[in-house]
């Protein structure tokens, strides 16, 4: 969404809001500016309103002859930034200031009648010829700068018109009207702004200078003395002399080559536009024959063959030629001969030496043989078989072989990693085959259940299931974890002396082991739905707590004097006679009976409804009441104060009299601070509810207490009852006085107490409504379990084990082959780069569901979980693309040179290219790695980028994974669009943001008449980089048939308003706004200044009035973000 900036011509506060005098462009100025201030004042006099005595008070302000500097700070923001190289030329020279009022302020003149007033300085900006500065000199407090007559004339503005390049910037979106309310308001959100109209000329140095607009503030600024009553401007272009201007603020910068983002953009041409004949050299792009074979050894005939070399990137749509037959045989026969002489064992001294070229990748696959029959279908032969591929991987290795120092430097430095992985390797190979052996001598023949118990330990670590462990299982079935506990791991023990003496003791009635006892009680619970009775709850209700059933079956003797042996019956060594056994049975019946007929009704929520609460307070009170009574009590005292508890009671007096409970409400007079009854006494009966107690056995309130009355307000009525003393009140004679403490603890001496009566006060039972609905919510899931639904039935449900998967499952979770690798990759890293173990050999297909860990965001070395794994070898991240680039241009893009200036277009990544380049630049990194000592066995992959990516992938995966398929369709190889830029658009500016966004319709640009929207439609870059000086590409993951769904934009960075106006591109551009003004259209020279004639003559200045103001000036001069973009359709050759 655009900024919403607003413009103003000027901006006025305070005392300098009182000028009268219009300003004009040659109008003289006042040095010492004064102002007439009404003042009314008006005072009292005896008590009365005196009258209003007006008047108006001269006043004298500062203005631009009494200032010798400003104060730094104020300056927000310079254009450009000093110091600034690049600058582009098209673009003024501004200086930004915090107080919106600041060019203003001292100005001592009113706006006229065109709303323009001059500011009291003004920014310059010259060239700096001779390393032209400011320099101070002795006696000024000011550094200046001294200007002959013809630079004056040449290269300041215009003082006439400083009006139109000074103004005010506010970011709103209010109306013109209420902008200066929010400049009064807000003024720290606002800004004012000088803007020197100089066009500056490109490759100059310049040296940006504020300085006074007046020559009474030159003389100020200069030390000298001010004279006269009127201020002159400080230089005249009409009549230039030579000058010196003291200056306020100052900085450098230098220009750049001519063109800003929008021009260079404007400049770039498509291959639409070059037209039919340069279309068959643009489709040729990265393509280029090459002569091959100068020997005569792969061709026949005299004449020399060529290929076709293909390079990184291919014009959009390039398919490559099949393979030759020919040539292809007669490689493998010069590939082959060494391993066929090996092979043959034929005495070296008989041979001729022969030097075989290298068959690349031969180490990764470990086949050192090519087979002309699968060039097209194999990688390894469709590389090694194709001279035009081997020309991609020779460069490869010439890449490495120019970069070798630097390349085994980072090898070096990894090698301490390297040697600890390969330790880590061996002794994970050890322990793998020390783990396989424990596991077939001992694991693999125990049955499930004394499995399950030796490996119960760690049942809670070992998983049988994605999201399950062993111990979640056995938690969700109902086999109980105990049946594997340790302890009883030990107690049935097969080799236990206990049993094994129990055994030979019943040996003839041939007792089943103990291990298949135990097998047996497993094999029950884990098939639980076949065995109910096992695990019904009542079979575990522990007999005698409802009355017992185990004398029930104990038959009665003849004679009830005769004794009875329990021992057979109960195993218990007693003997009962038969009376005591027929009372005993008795008995237990009777229990039995009644505790089948009692209600467990459990107090819950509702009856706080019905009665009430009693807190912590209360129980406090009633234990202090109980331990001075010392005697037994009958009745629910908590039911005393709850019925107690009426509409009007503010307290309650508990009274104990000889084991009998009475409650009594209690209220206060507001009055008199007087505590009375408020009811009748209640008498609390064992049982039943507290009922109206009889007058002789109440315990009647006599006594008669009297609060003072501020405490009582400061406390309140609570805390009279919940503080005082036990006793204050009851029976009794006079009046009891009570005292307040701070804190509000009320106290009392009490007068001789009736003896056995204890008494005590409480506050009421809380009956709010509020409170109860908070102690419902908090209460109601708690009550749920503490007293769950009464009489509800109890029905087992079984949940049976599967004992056999399961066991199974841990044996496949304990397989060494499984364990150790992922054991080995959790704790080792290389390179920085995690490390998985594949599924299968190295010669599978790779697919992601082949790794046992998902170490898939960081993954680098995958090691064949067979342990016939690759080496440890270094990582070495340098993208070989910028190494190409630099050593051979015209290898990296064939045709590079053939591209016109200010070009743009579209080609395609050639994964064919990047896979043979990244195995001939492996294969010799292996061999430099051999040969300079570094452990390998050449198989590794150092190098996975290709591409300087934006997006840290890799371009390729380790060669020894590589699936068995032709050149160029590995699983990372999918060609991507490039864009290819020639000119000084991105050399110039780095930073620009380049992305791509998907046609959704028919639209004509970007988003349609809505707008773009972040989301799947967008596209970044993935890949960049620069070739020549003058040549930068970046690439998408977009595939090449897709080209013509997308639109390909540039766009500039949102910034600080700028201004200035464009360069001309070709015949300009034809629209009638300010956006599409340009310098030759306003006719200013490089150097020149612009001027209020210049602006008017442009057809965009319609509607201005004669005289414009500043606000006007910095609309049209304002330059807008650019954003350009191409259709994909455009970008390739007709």
């Amino acid at each position: 969404m655009p900024i919403p900036y607003r413009f103003m011509p000027f901006a006025r506060r305070g005392l300098a809001s009182a000028h009268a005098n219009a300003d004009a462009p040659q109008a003289p100025l006042a040095v010492a500016p004064r102002i007439s201030v009404g003042l009314t004042l008006q005072a009292k006099r005896d008590g009365a309103v005196a009258t209003a005595v007006s008047g108006n008070v001269p006043l004298r302000l500062y203005g631009p002859a009494d200032i010798v500097g400003i104060d730094h700070r104020l300056v927000v923001r310079t254009e450009p930034k000093a110091g600034a190289t690049d600058f582009e030329p098209n673009y003024l020279a501004a200086i930004d200031f915090d107080p919106p009022d600041f060019p203003w302020l001292l100005t001592p003149a009113a706006p006229d009648a065109a709303q323009r007033l001059r500011p009291w300085l003004a920014l310059i900006v010259v060239e700096r010829v001779n390393e032209l500065l400011p320099t101070l000199k002795p006696g000024a407090p000011l550094p200046s700068i001294t200007l002959s007559a013809e630079q004056v004339a040449s290269e300041l503005p215009d003082l006439r018109e400083s009006a139109l390049w000074a103004h005010v910037q506010a970011v709103s979106d209010s109306a013109a009207a209420s902008l200066p309310t929010e400049l009064a308001n807000q003024p720290a959100l606002n800004v004012s702004r000088l803007i020197c109209p100089r066009r500056l000329l490109p490759r100059r140095d310049y040296l940006a200078c504020v300085v006074p607009a007046t020559d009474g503030g030159c003389r100020r600024g200069l030390g000298q003395p001010v004279n006269g009553d009127t201020l002159g401007p400080a230089w005249s272009t009409q009549n230039p002399q030579d000058t010196e201007l003291p200056v306020y603020f100052h900085w450098t910068f230098s220009t750049g080559p001519v063109g800003d983002i929008e021009t260079l953009a404007r400049r770039l041409r498509t291959p639409q536009q070059l037209g039919a004949g340069f279309a068959a050299t643009l489709k040729a792009i990265g393509q280029r024959e090459t002569l091959v074979d100068g020997d005569r050894l792969l061709f026949e005939g005299s004449t020399p063959s060529t290929t076709t070399f293909e390079g990184a990137m291919v014009s959009i749509g390039f398919e490559p030629k099949p393979p030759a037959t020919l040539p292809a045989a007669k490689l493998a026969a010069m590939l082959n001969s060494g391993a066929e002489r090996s092979a043959s064992g034929a005495e070296p001294a008989a041979d001729e030496p022969t030097l075989a070229p290298p068959l690349y990748g031969e180490h990764h696959v470990r086949r050192h043989v090519a087979q002309p029959a699968r060039v097209s279908t194999h990688w390894l032969e469709g590389l090694s078989l194709q001279p035009r591929y081997r020309l991609a991987a020779g460069w490869g290795a010439e890449v490495v072989r120019c970069h070798q120092e630097e390349f085994m430097q980072a090898a070096w430095e990894q090698l301490g990693d390297i040697l600890a992985a390969e330790r880590a390797f061996s002794m994970a190979r050890l322990a793998r085959d020390v783990f396989k052996r424990i596991e077939t001598r001992h694991l693999a023949k125990l049955p499930p259940d004394r499995l399950l118990a030796l490996i119960a330990p760690a049942r809670a670590r070992t998983a049988v299931a994605p999201a399950a462990s062993l111990w979640g299982r056995i938690e969700a079935a109902t086999l109980p974890h105990e049946l594997f506990d340790g302890a009883m791991r030990r107690l049935a023990s097969p080799r236990r002396a206990t049993f094994a003496k129990a055994h030979w003791k019943q040996r003839a009635q041939a007792p089943a082991p103990v291990a298949v006892q135990m097998r047996g009680i497993v094999e029950r619970f884990a098939n639980a739905t076949k065995h109910v009775a096992a695990i019904d709850l009542s079979q575990f209700v522990p007999d005698g707590i409802l009355g017992s059933e185990s004398f029930d079956a104990v038959p009665l003797p003849g004679v009830l004097d005769e004794l009875v042996d329990m021992k057979p019956h109960l195993g218990l060594d007693v003997h009962m006679s038969g009376h005591q056994l027929k009372a005993l049975q008795a008995a237990n019946v009777a229990a039995r009976a009644h505790a089948a007929g009692l209600k467990k009704k459990p107090r819950g929520t509702q009856a706080a409804w019905r009665e009430g609460l009693v807190t912590e307070t209360h129980m406090a009170r009633i234990e202090e009441l109980l331990a001075t009574s010392k005697t037994p009590v009958t009745g629910d005292i908590v039911s005393a104060i709850t019925h107690a508890t009426r509409r009007g009671t503010e307290g309650v007096l508990l009274a104990v009299k000889d084991g009998a409970i009475t409650s009594q409400a209690l209220r206060i007079d507001a009055r008199s601070g007087a505590i009375k009854a408020a009811g009748a006494a209640l008498l609390v009966h064992p049982g039943s509810r507290p009922q109206r107690a009889a007058a002789a056995a109440t315990v009647a309130l006599t006594r008669v207490a009297t609060v003072p009355l501020q405490p009582l307000k400061l406390y309140g009525n609570q805390a009279v009852f919940a503080t005082l003393p036990r006793g204050t009140l009851g029976r009794g004679d006079g009046d009891v006085q009570i005292g307040a403490s701070k804190g509000g603890q009320f106290t009392q001496v009490p007068p001789a107490r009736e003896p056995g009566l204890h008494t005590i006060t409480l506050p009421p039972a809380i009956k709010d409504v509020a409170t109860l609905t908070r102690y419902s919510a908090a209460f109601k899931t708690y009550e749920k379990t503490l007293f769950p639904t009464p009489d509800a039935a109890l029905t087992p449900q079984p949940v049976d084990f599967a004992l056999a998967t399961q066991a199974r499952a841990a044996r496949q979770r304990l397989d060494a082959d499984r364990t150790v690798p992922e054991r080995l990759a959790s704790s080792l890293s290389l390179g920085a780069q995690s490390v998985a173990f594949a599924g299968g050999a190295f010669a599978n297909v790779f697919v992601a569901d082949s790794l046992d860990h998902a170490l898939v965001e960081r993954l680098r070395y995958v090691i064949p979980r067979t342990f016939d794994r690759v080496m440890a070898y270094p990582r070495l991240p340098f993208p070989l693309s910028r190494k190409l680039e630099v050593l051979a241009p015209d290898v990296f893009l064939p045709g590079v040179g053939l591209l016109p200036d200010d070009f743009i277009m579209a080609v395609q990544t050639n994964p064919r290219f990047v896979e043979a380049l990244m195995l001939g630049a492996n294969h010799e990194m292996g061999r430099e790695m051999l040969w300079r000592g570094l452990p390998t066995d050449q198989r590794g992959t150092p190098f996975q980028h290709f591409w300087q990516r934006l997006d840290d992938e890799v371009d390729i995966e380790p060669i020894h994974r590589w699936n068995a398929v032709p050149l160029g369709e590995q699983p990372l190889s999918t060609a991507m669009v490039v864009l290819l830029f020639r000119g000084q658009l991105i050399k110039r500016y780095r930073n620009l943001t380049i992305y791509a966004y998907r046609q959704t319709g028919d639209e004509t640009k970007p988003g349609g008449a809505g707008g773009m929207v972040a989301g799947e439609n967008l596209r970044v870059p993935v890949i960049r980089g620069q070739l020549l000086a003058d040549i930068d590409y970046v690439g998408f993951r977009i595939a090449p048939t897709e080209l013509n769904k997308y639109f390909f934009i540039v766009e500039e960075h949102m910034t600080e308003p700028r201004f200035g106006f464009d360069e001309r591109v070709g015949g300009g551009q034809a629209g009638a706004g300010w956006q599409d003004v340009d310098w030759a259209d306003l006719q200013v020279a490089g150097g020149a200044h612009l001027t209020q004639t210049q602006l008017l003559a442009q057809s965009a200045a319609n509607g201005w009035p004669a005289s414009p103001h500043a606000a006007l000036v910095a609309q049209a001069a304002m330059q807008r973000p650019f954003r350009g973009y191409w259709h994909g359709s455009k970008l390739v050759a007709p």
